[in-house]
């Protein structure tokens, strides 16, 4: 691995003597406000792991000792600190109030290959501060599918650690609440952050993603529901599918069932599928994100998902800018305003068996707007509404798109309903400014400019074209 782990050390130095050291040892001073050590009249003073027989940079497996320090702390209610070197450790199952506080970037958990690194299951408090979880791509058990595997934590915070090299997941955690902000994840074999059925959401924030198999925040629920979590500020890089498939797999931010999800001011590269991608998810904001070099729709709500807010995102390539599709599965009920969404492809990541065609700006099926978008250099419609008689209640108002063969195109199917153009302005368009179409062909000619339509639920006014 060529990345270095020291940037983010806060700790000026790990030579501390005695089995506690104050808290005003250390750069990150205790403020009892924080709930760090709830319940612990002396909140000022940690365990000192290498005064309690835990050694630095030892080539012996420490799992034993480590694990009892681990039961101590949760027995004293005060934080356990370990201080900068390589602990060799595996099968490490947290108790019920974790409290654990490193070096950020020195202090390093390197995974013995046994089972899994560290789990718990059904906790109150798991606090984990400033260390590096390292799998040395080594692989993890069903036990513990992530280097950190929680199952049910009703108060989570992890901050400022690292997780490198996993077989699996980074973090892996079903049935919690809390906080995932200021960590890195690389060379992570499937998903740097899986949260699976989050019990009062999750809030994941200023994370650094690079080099994942085959996602980087997962936020699922095994049935639909509210979830809540916040998804914002983090940067994903180079997301792989290696699993294949058509989008199951490869997705930046991906959400599934679950509903009142924000997720906003991400910065997104080079995504094997969508940059953000919702299925299933109600009620879901999707706000200021900075989407490049995606390798499918770099905005995705599909299937059943009903109520999405797509607003001021910058998106620079992709095969799709925007979709809001499957109608036919309940999928409804959008605003789509502010994108800016240029340069896109017709080239998928897989072999297009059906006659739809990509590269299209915005596509949008149901009881939507589209407006206040900018949509430049698309290799086909700049904005697609309806897909045969899946097509009801779409505004299309005020949107500028430049260079395309199509401008705008709407479904003319029997079936389809209420599509209203206007106001909008088109330029550079090398074959129709405004098209009727059956499917994936066109049907009608020019309709810029006509005062009436024979498609009586096409209201088209007010556009123009240079």
């Amino acid at each position: 691995m060529t990345r270095s782990f020291s940037r983010r050390a806060f700790l000026k130095n790990s030579a501390f003597l005695g089995a506690y050291i104050p808290s005003y040892a250390l750069s990150f001073p205790v403020n009892p406000n924080q709930d760090i050590s709830k319940n612990n009249p002396d909140i000022g003073y940690y365990i000192q792991a290498q005064a309690h027989g835990l050694v630095p940079n030892s080539l012996d497996d420490q799992s034993a000792t480590f694990q009892k320090l681990l039961n101590l702390s949760s027995k004293q209610d005060t934080p356990l600190f370990l201080p900068s070197g390589v602990y060799r450790v595996g099968g490490i199952t947290l108790p019920r109030r974790t409290r654990l506080i490193g070096v950020a970037g020195s202090t390093r958990l390197s995974f013995n290959g046994r089972k899994f690194l560290m789990r718990s299951d059904r906790a109150d408090i798991t606090h984990i501060q400033g260390i590096v979880f390292d799998g040395l791509g080594l692989p993890l058990s069903q036990r513990g599918q992530g280097l950190l595997s929680l199952n049910i934590v009703r108060d989570l915070k992890i901050d400022r650690c690292e997780f490198v090299a996993s077989g699996l997941h980074g973090v892996d955690i079903t049935g919690a609440s809390g906080f995932i902000g200021h960590c890195s994840f690389f060379d992570i074999g499937d998903t740097a952050i899986f949260s699976k059925q989050s019990n009062g959401g999750m809030t994941i924030t200023d994370n650094d993603i690079e080099r994942c198999g085959n996602g980087g925040i997962l936020v699922h629920r095994f049935t639909k529901g509210d979830d809540g979590s916040v998804i914002r500020a983090n940067r994903v890089k180079n997301i792989r599918a290696v699993n294949g498939g058509t989008g199951q797999w490869g997705n930046a931010i991906n959400v599934f069932q679950a509903h009142n999800v924000s997720i906003s001011n991400n910065h997104i590269t080079q995504a094997a599928f969508s940059a953000i991608r919702a299925n299933a998810a109600h009620n879901i904001q999707i706000l200021g994100n900075h989407c490049r070099g995606s390798g499918e729709t770099a905005l995705y709500g599909e299937f059943s998902y009903e109520g999405a807010a797509i607003h001021n995102n910058l998106i620079d390539g992709g095969t799709i800018g925007i979709s809001l599709a499957n109608f036919n599965e309940g999928g409804r009920l959008a605003t789509v305003t502010g994108n800016l969404i240029r340069n896109l492809s017709d080239a998928l990541p897989y072999e297009n068996k059906g006659n739809f065609k990509p590269g299209i700006g915005i596509y949008a099926e149901a009881d939507t707007t589209l407006s206040a978008n900018i949509i430049e250099n698309v290799p086909q419609a700049g904005i697609h509404v309806g897909w045969g008689e899946f097509c009801r209640d779409v505004i299309v108002a005020q949107n500028i798109v430049r260079q395309a063969p199509w401008g705008i195109t709407a479904s003319v199917v029997r079936g389809a309903k209420n599509v209203i153009i206007r106001n909008n302005v088109l330029s550079q368009i090398s074959k129709q400014a405004i098209t009727g179409f059956k499917w994936a062909r066109p049907e009608t000619g020019e309709l810029l400019g006509k005062r009436k339509s024979e498609y009586n639920h096409l209201t088209i006014s007010g556009n123009r074209l240079s």
